[in-house]
């Protein structure tokens, strides 16, 4: 039983370099059945027997693949450039698309940006507005009571001048009275 447990010795990552496939390969691998494996905990083993057996499978097939490319490259090696400059069109392509989406995105950036600071500074603006009428407001105020303060005081000043001018007279009055009674 012992040697069962030691044959699931080989961790995830290093199966998954052993065939050439990436981790996300493996575990489809792993799930489909064509390899067993345990996990311990989050860690993932598989069997180093079976790990082997797909290996030499994978090293087989490819290895006809190759073969079989060495025969397509003997019978047409003017199809293989037409490949290349397709590819050359096509990167040619999406490198232009993709400046042009950068550019376009750099653009709506800075109209962002724009957009964000002029926000900034309405919202400024009516943080100041708001007590700026209530200035407007208390000012009006004060010009009322100010105006309302200096008529008070004219119609005080007439007051006191007519009765400055009814005392003159009257004191001119008896004294012209008292000068008539003494003559």
């Amino acid at each position: 039983m012992s040697t069962k447990k030691d044959l699931y010795s080989v961790p995830r990552e290093d199966a998954a370099e052993t065939l050439g496939v990436s981790t996300r390969t493996l575990d489809r691998y792993l799930k489909s059945g064509k390899l067993k494996f345990k996990s311990i905990g989050r860690n993932v083993f598989v069997h180093a027997t079976e790990l082997e057996k797909l290996a030499e499978l994978f090293l087989k097939k490819k290895s006809r693949k190759e073969k079989r490319k060495g025969v397509a490259r003997d019978n047409s090696e003017k199809a293989e450039p037409a490949v290349t400059v397709e590819n050359n069109t096509e990167e040619k392509i999406f490198r232009n698309l993709y400046t042009e989406a950068t550019s376009e995105l750099k653009l709506k950036q800075e109209k962002l940006e724009a957009a964000s600071f002029r926000v900034g500074q309405l919202e400024a603006q009516l943080k100041n507005s708001i007590p700026l009428l209530e200035y407007k407001q208390k000012e009006e105020e004060l010009q009322k009571e100010n105006k309302d303060l200096l008529k008070e005081s004219e119609s005080t000043k007439t007051k006191f001048l007519i009765s400055l001018i009814t005392a003159i007279v009257l004191a001119i009055a008896t004294i012209v009275l008292g000068i008539l009674l003494a003559t």
